[in-house]
């Protein structure tokens, strides 16, 4: 009788120091936990700025070589989807511009994005209102559905010092913005390359 209680015991839960010492590790778990997602979270956003500014980076080569604004490039005018397509594929490039072409620009070529949507790149002002004769243009790259918190963080490293000088309303200002009725994804706008003047 004596071994039966014995061996029944094997599997039962070990002394105090042992739970102590369960319930310590399990709670550096959840710290750890905590800290990994923090830090996923900060590598998503870090690569999709990373992937914005590469873009932009791009735009302005493109326009560099073409010695005109982008939108003056496009074959057939402008719908958004061709433009971000002229930074790895010159099928869409105006006749007259092709042979000042020396892409691709982009190691991307897809206006997919695996996360967030689709790229496109629109025209407007610095408050994304139509572009007008003789009036300041830009090109606005375009990302349809970033979360916002990463859209917040991009903001927040781009226009406003990481904190220190915050916009009023951030969605309409800088070269970070939004849509206003802010939504969770929103879409993500980058102002990229000025309209040359002739």
């Amino acid at each position: 009788m004596k071994l039966f209680r014995h061996l029944s015991q094997r599997g039962a839960m070990f002394g105090m120091d042992g739970r102590l010492t369960m319930a310590i590790f399990m709670t550096l778990s959840g710290v750890m936990g905590l800290i990994g997602f923090t830090k996923l979270q900060t590598a998503k956003q870090t690569a999709l700025l990373k992937e914005v500014l590469s873009m932009d980076e791009a735009l302005q080569l493109y326009q560099s070589d073409m010695g005109v604004f982008m939108k003056d490039t496009v074959n057939g005018g402008s719908d958004g989807t061709k433009d971000v397509q002229l930074l790895w594929d010159s099928s869409n490039v105006d006749a007259g511009f092709r042979k000042y072409w020396s892409g691709p620009y982009m190691t991307i070529e897809n206006d997919d994005h695996r996360i967030y949507g689709a790229y496109t790149i629109t025209y407007g002002r610095a408050n994304r209102t139509a572009c007008s004769h003789g009036s300041d243009c830009y090109a606005w790259i375009e990302l349809t559905s970033v979360p916002e918190d990463i859209w917040d963080k991009i903001n927040s490293h781009t226009d406003e010092s990481l904190g220190s000088d915050l916009e009023t309303t951030a969605h309409q200002e800088g070269r970070v913005q939004s849509d206003s009725g802010i939504s969770d994804p929103r879409p993500l706008y980058f102002r990229s390359i000025k309209r040359l003047k002739n």
